[in-house]
């Protein structure tokens, strides 16, 4: 039976960065319209705590496949590769009037949508290769909510921000439950 120690600890660690948000952050931030990684924002306040959450989560992930390596863990390993690397380069700040670099947004971006990628290729990867229908009909579901929910976030921007924290929520949970076993 894996203990999940590594994975456990980052949820935990980026669950608490995201639920104590509004505590930390700039006064005019919104869980219903601002994403998770505006807590971490280029020249935001209390910034770390976010960015460490990021990195936690990230390092959990890729620590468990190095403790369980899997050819099905592969595209897991890339997302935590990607979110790390996502809370290494911050996002634009929410104040459009504060100086940022452009290049560490776009790259913040990039690696965004990288492990947005990497997880719905491995949910649809476990997918085809679950054991049981069961499996197979919830991994195919985690990967329908992170093709479609990124998607409802572009569409209804205002509410992007509990839109996303719905997805992450579902994330945590199969990843709690699943990975590195799946």
């Amino acid at each position: 039976m894996h203990s999940l120690m590594y994975t456990k600890f980052g949820i935990m660690l980026f669950s608490l960065a995201i639920i104590t948000g509004q505590l930390y952050t700039v006064e005019n931030y919104s869980i219903l319209s601002h994403t998770i990684s505006e807590l971490g924002a280029q020249e935001t306040k209390n910034n770390f705590i976010a960015i460490l959450g990021f990195i936690a989560f990230g390092s959990g992930i890729i620590l468990e496949w190095i403790r369980y390596p899997s050819r099905a863990g592969i595209p897991f390993l890339f997302f935590g590769i990607f979110i790390a690397l996502a809370g290494l380069l911050p996002h634009k700040p929410i104040d459009p009037n504060l100086s940022y670099s452009v290049i560490t947004d776009q790259l913040h971006s990039l690696m965004a949508s990288l492990s947005g990628i990497a997880l719905t290729i491995g949910f649809f990867w476990n997918g085809i290769f679950a054991r049981t229908a069961r499996m197979q009909a919830l991994n195919f579901y985690m990967a329908s909510i992170c093709l479609t929910l990124p998607l409802i976030m572009f569409a209804i921007p205002e509410y992007q921000g509990i839109i996303q924290r719905l997805m992450y929520f579902q994330v945590f949970v199969w990843l709690w439950f699943f990975y590195p076993k799946q």
